[in-house]
């Protein structure tokens, strides 16, 4: 498939009804920078999947993928935009996104992760934007990101667990009064309810 496609740059398979893709279904398109595989029913990964390094954009929202081992990644290491939304995912780790060094956006909304472990996102150094509103979560421990903290984080409304430094204080203080911050934020100490803010 795609023998005479070789300098294909976008590709979009959304809503084609597909519950799997073979091993090596992308291999002769080793430019490829977008590819959105979006609403079909595929459930499960593999790094053979992919075509070539320079894969920007990945949209697998809208399937039914419940685990993601890490591997799945090796190929595409430049990938910048990742969005996994409205899938079955129910637990990640840092070995979820293992090789995504890249990874600028991740979308996780609308799935089932109901925890999220420390050090989950460390390893995604330049992570600016992080979407996990409408999931199980209950809470969120801010050591999930280690000190790689993005500039957008949306998790709907959660009871973060910290412990908060004068630094940070001085900045939520000023968040809230930005308007960034809902005004129903209890003290600054404790659980703090965030709402799709930045953090320090």
């Amino acid at each position: 498939m795609f023998e005479d496609s070789r300098t294909l740059e976008v590709l979009r398979l959304s809503n084609c009804k597909l519950s799997a893709i073979d091993p090596g279904t992308f291999a002769n398109l080793p430019v490829l920078r977008y590819l959105n595989l979006g609403n079909n029913a595929i459930s499960r990964l593999n790094k053979d999947m992919w075509a070539g390094p320079f894969l920007y954009f990945l949209f697998l929202n809208d399937n039914c993928i419940q685990n993601i081992g890490g591997d799945e990644w090796e190929n595409i290491s430049r990938l910048k935009y990742l969005d996994l939304h409205s899938n079955l995912l129910k637990n990640v780790s840092s070995q979820t996104w293992h090789g995504l060094r890249n990874l600028e956006v991740l979308e996780l909304s609308n799935t089932s992760i109901a925890h999220v472990p420390p050090n989950t996102f460390t390893n995604l150094l330049y992570l600016r934007r992080l979407n996990l509103r409408s999931n199980e979560l209950e809470s969120l421990n801010p050591n999930v990101f280690g000190s790689n903290h993005p500039h957008d984080i949306d998790v709907g409304i959660v009871k973060i667990h910290c412990s908060v430094t004068p630094d940070c204080v001085g900045c939520l203080k000023q968040k809230r009064r930005a308007g960034f911050m809902s005004p129903k934020i209890p003290s600054l100490t404790g659980q703090l309810s965030w709402h799709s803010l930045g953090l320090c």
